[in-house]
Formats: C-alpha cells, sequence, structure tokens
C-alpha cells in the first residue's frame, strides 16, 4: 500500500484529498453530534420534499394530527419525546466533555514528552558548543602565541581530560536525531489537527540534523610529547570547529522557539484571552524582542559559514 502511494503523484494525490476527504469530514460532523444529526434530519426532511413521492407531513399538519389523538396517545408521545431528547441531550453533553478531557489530556502528554526531548537537546548542544569553543579558543591562543605557551598546553590538557563530555553529547545529540523522527510518527495524527504543528516539529528535526551533520571532524586524544614553544604539534581542521560552533549557536534558538510553538499549540486549549496576555504582548511588542523572536523561527537553511 505504502509503495503504491509513493509511486502515485502529488497532484493525484491532492485530488483524491479533495475527493474523498472532504466529504468524509462533513459526514462525521454530521452523524458524530446530536446537533449534527438534527441538521441531518432537517436536510433530508427539505430533500424529501422535491425527491420522494410521499410527502412528509408539514409542522402545521403535525400539530393538527396531534391534536386529533386521545389524551392517552399524547401523554405517552410526549413523555418519550421528551425522555428521548433529555437522554441524548445528557448523553452528547457527557459524551463531549469526555472526548475534550481525554482529548486535553492526550495533548498535555505529548506536550510535555516534547519538553523533556528538546530539553535534552538543548543542554546536549551547550555542552558540545561550549567544550568545542573553549578549546578552539585555547588553540587559537596557542597559535597566536597571545598567552604563555606552557600554561596555553597545560590548559588544552584539561579540556582534553574532560573531552569525554564532549563525546556523550555527540551520541546523544545522535541518538535524538534519530528518536526525533519517532516522536513525530508517533503523534502524528494529533499533530496534524493543529496547522503549523508538524512543521514545526519537522523543522526542529532539521534543524538537529544539521547540527549532527556538523559534529564530525578530529578530535585529539591527546597532546604531542615532544611540543616546544615554536612548534606545539597540535593539528586541527579549525574551519569545521568554527562551522560547528557557529551551526550551534544558530540552530540553539531555532530548535527551542520551534519546539515551543509546538507546546503552545498543544497547550492552547487550556490558554484563555486575559488582560495578563494583553499586557505580555504589550511588553513584548514595545521592547522589540518580538522581531528577534520571529526571526529565528522563521530561519529554514542557515548559511555556512
Amino acid at each position: 500500500m505504502m509503495n503504491m502511494v509513493r509511486r502515485t503523484p502529488p497532484w493525484l494525490l491532492r485530488w483524491f484529498n479533495r475527493i474523498f476527504f472532504l466529504p468524509m469530514i462533513l459526514l462525521h460532523t454530521l452523524f458524530n453530534s446530536a446537533f449534527g444529526m438534527l441538521v441531518a434530519s432537517v436536510l433530508m426532511y427539505l430533500w424529501s420534499w422535491s425527491s420522494s413521492a410521499v410527502k412528509p407531513l408539514t409542522l402545521g399538519e403535525l400539530v393538527l394530527w396531534f391534536s386529533e389523538l386521545q389524551v392517552e396517545a399524547q401523554t405517552g408521545i410526549a413523555t418519550t419525546v421528551i425522555t428521548v431528547v433529555g437522554f441524548v441531550a445528557a448523553f452528547q453533553s457527557a459524551n463531549a466533555a469526555w472526548i475534550r478531557q481525554t482529548r486535553i489530556t492526550v495533548q498535555l502528554a505529548i506536550s510535555d514528552e516534547i519538553e523533556d526531548f528538546f530539553d535534552g537537546v538543548a543542554n546536549s548542544i551547550i555542552d558540545a558548543e561550549g567544550w568545542a569553543e573553549r578549546f578552539l579558543e585555547a588553540v587559537v591562543q596557542l597559535r597566536d602565541k597571545s598567552q604563555d605557551t606552557r600554561f596555553t598546553m597545560q590548559k588544552l590538557q584539561r579540556l582534553l581530560d574532560e573531552r569525554e563530555t564532549f563525546f556523550e553529547a555527540r551520541r546523544d545529540l545522535v541518538r535524538r536525531s534519530r528518536d526525533v523522527h519517532r516522536i513525530l510518527g508517533k503523534h502524528s495524527t494529533v499533530l496534524m489537527q493543529f496547522s503549523g504543528a508538524s512543521q514545526g516539529l519537522q523543522d526542529c528535526a532539521d534543524a538537529l540534523s544539521e547540527v549532527t551533520a556538523a559534529i564530525w571532524f578530529y578530535v585529539p586524544d591527546k597532546l604531542p610529547e615532544n611540543w616546544t614553544a615554536t612548534d606545539p604539534g597540535l593539528y586541527i581542521d579549525m574551519s569545521k570547529w568554527t562551522q560547528f560552533i557557529s551551526i550551534c549557536g544558530s540552530n540553539f534558538n531555532r530548535i527551542n522557539g520551534l519546539s515551543g510553538g509546538v507546546r503552545g499549540l498543544l497547550r492552547r486549549p487550556l490558554m484563555t484571552l486575559g488582560i495578563g496576555l494583553f499586557r505580555e504582548l504589550e511588553r513584548v511588542l514595545k521592547d522589540g524582542t518580538a522581531d528577534e523572536a520571529f526571526a529565528a523561527i522563521k530561519v529554514r537553511k542557515i548559511p555556512k559559514p
């Protein structure tokens, strides 16, 4: 089935979606609630006047027929109608409340999972970028001889002793770059209910992939034994280290902004308009921080340094 879908042209899939999916949404809306059933009944009543040989009773004829019945029959019909209408109303109200509560519970669980996941991503990016930036800074100081060479080599040795922090962060980022697609697939049916949620999470996955693609560069395991002040003997590809640090800085804000936007969409049913929201929007717009936030989120492709 999936192979057939992949081989189908996109324009044909779009027409299939419009021809079959939209009527399914209409039928679901009409027959999935008491109000929808009422609307469907009224439409069928109006349709029967023009397409059926047997004409249904009008409202006046129905009242006249009811008034001609015996009192016992009128009482029985009225009692039955009131009982059925009351049951349907009570059932529909309870069912709607249960569905809404279940939906909100599922959305909050997904929001918490996304928050925990990307908190781990942010921590790993900070650890990897921080260690790489400190090591590259020491290498630059060593090559420029801006500080005492022996002191700089000692600093590099301390950083190499801590390089497992970088390796652990790299392993975690690589693992999460795979797991983010699992989250997308696992919660796709819920995310598709919110415009922009699936795309926002996909953009997070793309940004994380850019980070993991740039994280593979040579990291020395130890300092040369016979180093001198004129030739420390430490050689690394500084362009790859600089590129990684730059990509981390750009994608860090992008990932946090997009994942926060997705969580906001999922938590939206719990939020209500109020004076607090108005004052916060006024503050953000006045400070100009909204432009910076939107600029960080809207970036799709980050230029290579």
